[in-house]
């Protein structure tokens, strides 16, 4: 990331990042604090994944690598990424995410 501020010609910016991008974007103001302006950070935590966690995401990312995620990463991520009172009352919210997982694209969802 300070590469690509330097490549932009930016002394300073407000940088942001969601989940593992967050995790990414903290490391920014740990080397270089005077680069940064400011942070956005969503659905990121502040502390590395366990041993556990690390294995989990591992084994996403090479199963992701060999069958693509069209047919089984929206199954496996909804339950994480939606409360369970949106589960059980809203649907209409769970089938709107469970497209752009589905389809690979971006979204912004509120779960309750």
């Amino acid at each position: 990331m300070l590469a690509l501020l330097n490549r932009l010609e930016l002394p300073q910016a407000v940088l942001g990042g969601c989940s593992m991008g967050g995790s990414v974007t903290m490391a920014v103001p740990r080397a270089a604090p005077q680069r940064v302006a400011g942070l956005l950070l969503v659905d990121t935590r502040a502390v590395a994944d366990n041993d556990e966690q690390r294995a989990n995401r591992h084994t996403v990312a090479d199963r992701a690598e060999r069958e693509g995620t069209a047919r089984w990463l929206a199954e496996s991520t909804l339950p994480n990424l939606l409360g369970n009172p949106t589960h059980e009352r809203q649907p209409e919210v769970v089938a709107s995410v469970r497209v752009p997982v589905r389809a690979g694209t971006t979204w912004s969802s509120t779960s309750t």
